[in-house]
């Protein structure tokens, strides 16, 4: 009978979103709103399908949320003999125990409260999450009416299986040893020890419920990862959100009401340290995130006050293996290192060169390593590496010398510095988590930087760098299909980027893997850097993975092919250049993500063919090389950058460059700033001159400035960014710290 009820039974979030506004907030942040709201309402449901009702009814204990009528959530565990949870009907679930008296969830047991439930079996790593709220309590128990059911991955838990102890007979109320707590206000040592050691804890939320609304209310989760994973300082920790299935029903909960209740398990001893206190979410761009590996996101915990219940479980856990999602993530004390450089953005950090290796005639791949067993900083695929190197200038080595008092001239060592420091940033070509960065250059003809890399840097030379930036790269939250168009070196970031989904595709054991095209036009076949990678990742998931290559110039001779096939691979697929009939022909109908590099030119170019196959702007990203950028038709995207809004010029302003004790007049035919200090005689820092390297990034004393072209980067009211800015007001002084 129950199989028939629960094929008859209707789902109202078919018609109905299960989704509430803190999560939806976060889904839209992430840009995959609409993809997750189709599958929420296929996969939360209403009432529980008779798999879930069997499951909860063989389970030994459950993880509960609740709120004490303090307004505090709480998470705790609820253990008895199997068979004390049992399901009436697919809308309800009948739980046959009693929360201890000293159990601050205790406090929730009563008509109408909501309450969250999570199933879980450990050493099958199977979990269900059930929201509800108590319609019924009497003396043994309670029962709970359903708002909303959903299977969970089985990602990050750890394997263990229930050994039965002396204490399994022993009722969790019977016993007055088992019902005294002891409570607390800030974490003692072997608290604070115990945390840090953790693999594993639990943690409810809740979002006010308005008008009895069943998206809201409480939820309980898991959460899990390598012993260190919880960062713990004082009365703080820090916990990294790694990839799920994108609900976001924990951290939608911390955005309406940030609140948390945790529980921490002593899986031998059966104690439960039970926190409540006040969270902060911490973003993608946070550079505590970017440190930890596997980090999307992170979440801060401040205690407010704390329970210890001794001996609550009625048996004890054995450890059977970690979870393989494990090996994605990190822990803090890794992740010191990189996040100390995050601290110092602007601050040069010497590599070395650990390995040389060309990739075409004109391209060579340089690998390089931090010094003293360092780690590298974490970064996203398809950003760029700010370096700093010392060139030969133009003044000879050798000059004739006169000596003063002798009036004899010679041949000797000048005195004048023979070198100049240059900064460049080239785009990373290794994926990110790797232990070096890998920097693939090509010689340009009158390129003084790329000529002096590609003759006199040799294996074991030191290169300055800052951290990795740069705002082109994958967006790791999205779902869609990637599409990634290079035109010559511009495949740079490409590789790094496809190197990246690839090892994810790997990692990933519960959701469907994310599919890549990667087309890479160049004129002549020897130019196809990283054309062996591309097939061997197209030949390893040829169901994801699809590689072109177009050549727009003649076929190469004989002497190139056969030099550079071995390691390039198969020769190009296709002869001219990338058409829209072209990619209509390679793409099948889908929403794709894609991604632009090459010259302003071709970028162009395959932008417009884009656009003319109806793909919105807003699923063009791209990266220009110098400082052209994309001339866009944002008309179908209203958050797109839009060029009518550059501000208007100024006549003149007076520029106070404070170092150098300058005080110039600015016009308006003098360009940018760092155009003008350049102008002035002075040497900024720079490299991009497109405002998404930061490299001219200095402090703006006073006065006010505006930007021609929007930096990409991250900067203060009190910086500026010098290749992009201009005088705000007219007749104003202008005080920079240069």
């Amino acid at each position: 009978m129950k199989k028939l009820n629960n094929l008859n039974e209707t789902n109202r979030y078919e018609t109905q979103s299960p989704f509430h506004k803190g999560e939806k907030a976060i889904q839209s942040r992430i840009g995959l709103s609409d993809d997750i709201e189709a599958i929420g309402r296929r996969v939360i449901r209403s009432f529980m399908p008779e798999q879930h009702q069997v499951f909860f009814s063989q389970l030994p204990f459950i993880v509960m949320g609740g709120i004490d009528d303090q307004g505090w959530p709480w998470a705790s565990i609820l253990a008895d003999k199997p068979g004390f949870i049992s399901s009436p009907t697919s809308t309800s679930l009948h739980i046959g125990a009693l929360v201890q008296t000293d159990n601050p969830l205790n406090q929730s047991i009563k008509p109408n409260a909501p309450i969250g439930l999570l199933g879980i079996e450990l050493a099958t790593r199977r979990r269900n999450r059930l929201n509800g709220r108590i319609a019924q309590v009497n003396g043994t128990g309670f029962t709970l009416s359903v708002d909303q059911t959903m299977g969970n991955c089985p990602k990050y838990i750890q394997a263990r299986e229930i050994e039965i102890s002396h204490r399994s007979e022993v009722n969790n109320n019977s016993d007055p040893e088992l019902t005294k707590a002891t409570t607390f206000t800030s974490l003692d040592k072997p608290a604070q020890e115990f945390i840090a050691k953790a693999d594993t804890f639990f943690v409810a939320s809740y979002a006010q419920q308005e008008n009895s609304s069943p998206v809201e209310g409480v939820d309980v989760s898991h959460r899990g990862g390598h012993p260190g994973f919880v960062k713990v300082e004082g009365n703080t920790l820090t916990i990294p959100d790694y990839s799920g299935n994108n609900v976001f029903m924990t951290l939608g909960n911390f955005l309406v009401n940030p609140k948390a209740g945790l529980v921490f398990v002593d899986f031998d001893s059966g104690d439960l340290l039970m926190l409540t206190g006040r969270v902060e979410i911490l973003w993608e761009d946070n550079p505590e995130v970017l440190a930890f590996k596997g980090a999307q996101r992170a979440w801060r915990f401040v205690l407010d006050h704390g329970v210890q219940l001794k001996k609550t479980l009625p048996f004890k856990f054995i450890f059977k293996g970690a979870s393989p999602s494990n090996l994605t993530t990190g822990d803090w004390q890794s992740a010191e290192p990189p996040y100390s450089s995050h601290n110092k953005p602007n601050t040069w950090q010497p590599l070395q060169v650990t390995k040389i290796e060309d990739e075409t005639p004109a391209i060579r791949s340089f690998y390089l390593s931090p010094i003293d067993n360092k780690e590298t900083t974490v970064f996203k695929a398809g950003q760029h590496l700010p370096i700093k190197l010392k060139i030969p200038n133009d003044i000879p080595k050798h000059m004739i010398i006169r000596d003063a008092s002798t009036g004899i001239e010679s041949e000797g060592s000048s005195s004048v510095d023979t070198t100049k420091t240059a900064i460049r940033t080239y785009t990373l070509s290794s994926p990110p988590n790797h232990p070096f960065y890998r920097i693939s250059v090509k010689r340009e003809p009158n390129g003084p930087v790329s000529n002096h890399l590609h003759d006199n840097i040799k294996v074991g030379d030191i290169i300055e760098a800052k951290q990795p930036q740069g705002s082109f790269y994958i967006d790791t939250e999205a779902t869609r299909p990637l599409v990634l168009i290079a035109g010559g070196v511009g495949i740079t970031p490409m590789v790094s980027m496809a190197q990246y989904i690839a090892e994810e595709n790997t990692k990933q054991v519960d959701k469907p893997h994310r599919k890549m095209t990667i087309i890479h036009s160049t004129r002549l076949e020897e130019e196809l850097a990283f054309s062996r990678d591309f097939y061997q990742l197209a030949m390893e998931q040829p169901d994801n993975i699809h590689y072109q290559t177009y050549i727009s110039g003649s076929v190469s001779d004989t002497l190139h092919v056969s030099e550079h096939q071995q390691k390039r691979g198969p020769s190009y697929s296709n002869k001219g250049r990338i058409t829209a009939d072209g990619l209509r022909s390679i793409l099948s109908l889908d929403d794709y993500d894609f991604y632009l590099c090459g010259p302003s030119g071709f970028m162009q170019a395959q932008y417009e063919n884009l656009k003319s196959l109806g793909v919105p702007d807003k699923r063009i990203h791209s990266e220009a090389f110098g400082p052209s950028t994309l001339t866009r038709q944002p008309t179908d995207d209203k958050t797109s950058n839009n060029s009518n809004n550059k501000p208007v010029s100024p006549k003149k302003a007076k520029i106070n460059f404070s170092q150098s004790k300058k005080i110039e007049t600015w016009t308006n035919k003098d360009n940018s700033l760092l155009d003008f200090a350049e102008a002035q005689g002075l040497t900024p820092e720079f490299s991009c001159r497109n405002g998404s390297c930061g490299t001219c990034k200095i402090p703006l004393k006073s006065g006010s400035v505006s930007y021609k072209i929007e930096p990409t980067i991250d900067y203060n009211d009190n910086e500026v960014v010098l290749c992009c800015a201009i005088p705000a007001n007219e007749g104003e002084t202008i005080e920079l710290d240069l």
